[in-house]
């Protein structure tokens, strides 16, 4: 297992080529995102569009706000992960 933040370096490189521009709507995000797939663990992707599809809300007015629902989303992705695999 690599380190746990691996996947925020490769989530900031992804976002990055995006060029995207606050304010910025979901739905906004997971059209630039298209197939665009990120490095998530050391042998693990992740489409881009799926990470913006967990996050709330629908709208980011700033980079802050963005970066919050971000961290929220990935927090609560082992979470559901477990639920998942143990029903």
């Amino acid at each position: 297992m690599g380190f746990p933040n691996i996947g925020m370096h490769y989530f900031v490189k992804g976002f990055n080529k995006l060029d995207i521009r606050f304010p910025v709507t979901k739905q906004t995000l997971i059209e630039k995102a298209g197939d665009l797939q990120i490095k998530t663990w050391d042998d693990q992707y992740t489409p881009l569009r799926e990470i913006f599809e967990s996050m709330v809300p629908e709208e980011y007015p700033n980079g802050t706000a963005f970066m919050c629902a971000y961290t929220s989303a990935n927090l609560q992705m082992p979470k559901k992960m477990f639920l998942e695999t143990n029903d």
